[in-house]
């Protein structure tokens, strides 16, 4: 479903602004993910940094998710985003389905390194664009499909490490 809406590609003017805010947001999005520690909350702590993100840069989550579906490189550098915007429901309707088949366009994705790229300026910032949206559509996807378990191997880590502590300190 979601790979046709790609291809539907309707033809939208995209401000400079907005380009480069995507790019941006993208980027810090990747960073976001790096950083989080905590999986307990990390759906509502994510989508309350990206609505925070977009409030305080005045941009409305339809227009958003609108200019990225519409965009040129929408396959490449903002399916992960589409798929988390569809996910919790920013800017359009929760759709876990659609948020899914997202997920599944980045995994899918050709990451080889174009033949006739003269490594420029401009084709290292594409690139750096791609593999943030793969990283962030794994990750995404890992955690839509793993994070009960992710969660129960680290409690049981960690109640293991607090165990061995305890004893320990007995001694």
């Amino acid at each position: 479903m979601s790979s046709k809406m790609l291809n539907n590609i309707m033809n939208i003017n995209i401000s400079k602004d907005d380009e480069n805010f995507l790019k941006n947001f993208l980027k810090d999005f990747h960073e976001e993910i790096i950083k989080t520690k905590n999986f307990n909350n990390y759906e509502y702590y994510l989508s309350e940094w990206v609505k925070l993100n977009l409030k305080n840069n005045n941009k409305n989550p339809e227009n958003i998710l609108k200019i990225m579906e519409n965009h040129n490189e929408n396959k490449f550098w903002f399916t992960s985003l589409l798929g988390f915007f569809y996910q919790f429901g920013i800017g359009c309707n929760l759709n876990r389905e659609k948020a899914l088949d997202f997920y599944f366009i980045v995994i899918t994705i050709d990451n080889k390194i174009k033949e006739n790229d003269d490594f420029n300026q401009l084709n290292l910032i594409e690139d750096t664009l791609r593999n943030n949206n793969i990283i962030i559509g794994k990750y995404l996807l890992s955690l839509f499909y793993y994070k009960d378990n992710i969660l129960f191997d680290f409690k049981y880590k960690q109640n293991k490490l607090v165990h061995l502590l305890k004893i320990n300190w007995k001694r």
